[in-house]
């Protein structure tokens, strides 16, 4: 519904935009938009964009990737598999007609009214308070950022690894941050099977604080899946125990 006013402003452009599940815009199988949206108070908020233009080898650059083979091959993906207004229409509309043509679209297809406005003096001291916080090491670092590179010293006795643990049940993915000989953060991940959804992330949490031992690991882990009310067929605590201990091995 919300995407709908996109997509009509993109063909009134001249651009052969469609919607593609679950929050995409392409054209002729080129992705030249994502949205994202959230229900906050009795608002629903959508964020988006109008691709204008897009800098592929820049963006390669900015990434953190494994190797410079790799970063060549994310460029050349970019480029076969993204558009822009640029490389759609021989002329580009400037953003005042743009957003013209969006709002007339949003009245169309969501029967509304829209009325332009500034963040209120709460919103942007709000928004100031979360830009602080994104530039905190503490949510830089934080496990599961896609950004983040694994096997890498943070700080004096804290270390960011990764590995892997093949069990009778299916492989076990673990990104480990060890704080002074404990787990500071654990993301455990993986092709085994575990249930309820979301059990596995619960006994990660409960493991946070653990110290990198072995023996210890394989208790609070029998603890834990027992209290998550996990069942993880053919994986044992002990199975968790040893992929932890890989990852902190790895920190050397």
């Amino acid at each position: 519904m919300f995407i709908e006013p996109v997509v009509r402003t993109y063909q009134e452009l001249g651009v052969n935009a469609q919607y593609r599940p679950v929050n995409d815009i392409q054209v002729d199988g080129r992705k030249i938009g994502g949205t994202g949206a959230a229900s906050i108070g009795e608002s629903t908020v959508m964020a988006g964009s109008f691709m204008y233009d897009f800098d592929t080898a820049n963006m390669a650059r900015c990434l953190k990737v494994p190797s410079e083979k790799f970063r060549d091959k994310l460029k050349s993906t970019l480029d076969d598999y993204m558009t822009t207004m640029v490389k759609q229409l021989d002329e580009v509309p400037n953003r005042g007609h743009l957003i013209t043509l969006f709002l007339k679209h949003c009245a169309g297809a969501l029967g509304v009214t829209p009325e332009m406005s500034e963040p209120t003096e709460a919103e942007l001291k709000a928004i100031a308070e979360e830009e602080k916080a994104l530039t905190d090491p503490d949510w830089t670092y934080k496990l599961g950022r896609k950004f983040v590179e694994m096997g890498v010293k943070i700080s004096s006795g804290t270390h960011l690894t990764e590995s892997a643990h093949k069990a009778p049940g299916g492989l076990i993915r673990v990104h480990l941050l060890e704080s002074d000989g404990k787990i500071g953060d654990l993301m455990l991940s993986g092709d085994f099977t575990c249930l309820p959804p979301g059990a596995i992330d619960s006994l990660a949490e409960r493991l946070v604080g653990e110290t990198l031992d072995a023996d210890a690991l394989t208790k609070a882990a029998a603890s834990g899946i027992d209290a998550v009310g996990a069942e993880i067929p053919g994986v044992e605590p002990a199975d968790f125990a040893t992929a932890i201990m890989a990852a902190k091995e790895a920190a050397g």
